[in-house]
């Protein structure tokens, strides 16, 4: 079982920064799950919400803004005064930094949804060129730009998650899910992001019908599934350790520190 430091140690460290990637890995994580959008420059940032005002210094939309706007901010501040300073980082400087020391790194794919694909093919591109095939994870949670990575000859070789579960309350999404479904072999895997409440827990997707037991995990693993425990919803030791034992793929959390002993 794998362990992802949520946009890093976030719990600890601000989040979707280079210190908090460091801190992650220093205290023994498999590897790290950030968020990636443009600048008005198309150059690729890490960074999670659309406005630049809860995490920076700055304010405004972050796709109105270029680089040499985004780079001048603080970007550690807000968190605590010890962090004054941290910079919005590039994509390309996670890859550089952090590439061969990660185990694995999600990426996932934000900002705007018309330029979503375009996003995707220069993560490609740096994933390429930094030759990281092995340790990247695409993350993405729409369905066009899931279609788009089944369409491209040059994904086959990345993996790449699709969100379902709660987190979008699936029912709705069932049908696109199970459409969707068929091109997969063409991908080496897609992780299932779902949360273990239990008014919750049931999903419908895949040809399955099950609460979260340890035959859905056995089912989705069967099909090259991975089951990602995700961060939104806390989750004690106890369960973690139930869930390893029914075989779940990973556990992304905000602080890792308290699972260190599930890997």
């Amino acid at each position: 079982m794998y362990l992802i430091g949520h946009r890093g140690n976030s719990a600890t460290a601000p989040e979707n920064t280079m210190t908090s990637f460091q801190m992650a890995l220093d205290l023994g994580a498999s590897g790290v799950e950030l968020d990636v959008a443009f600048t008005r420059d198309n150059q690729i940032v890490v960074f999670h919400d659309v406005v630049l005002d809860r995490t920076t210094d700055g304010k405004g939309l972050l796709k109105s803004k270029d680089y040499d706007s985004v780079k001048s901010l603080d970007a550690g501040s807000w968190f605590s005064s010890k962090f004054a300073g941290e910079k919005v980082p590039l994509l390309e400087d996670v890859f550089s930094t952090f590439g061969r020391s990660a185990q694995r790194i999600i990426v996932e794919l934000k900002g705007e949804q018309e330029k979503r694909q375009l996003l995707a093919t220069k993560v490609i591109s740096l994933i390429e060129k930094y030759t990281l095939q092995e340790q990247i994870q695409l993350l993405v949670y729409d369905f066009p730009t899931l279609d788009f990575l089944y369409s491209q000859e040059k994904f086959r070789n990345i993996s790449v998650q699709f969100f379902a579960g709660v987190y979008f309350h699936p029912f709705p999404y069932v049908f696109q899910i199970e459409m969707n479904f068929k091109p997969v072999p063409r991908l080496i895997r897609i992780g299932l992001l779902h949360f273990t409440d239990v008014q919750f827990s049931k999903i419908h997707a895949f040809g399955l019908d099950y609460q979260i037991s340890e035959k859905l995990i056995a089912d989705l693993t069967a099909k090259n599934l991975e089951v990602l425990f995700g961060a939104r919803q806390a989750i004690s030791i106890e369960q973690a350790l139930q869930l390893k034992s029914w075989g779940i793929t990973g556990i992304m959390r905000n602080d890792i520190t308290p699972f260190l002993g599930l890997i």
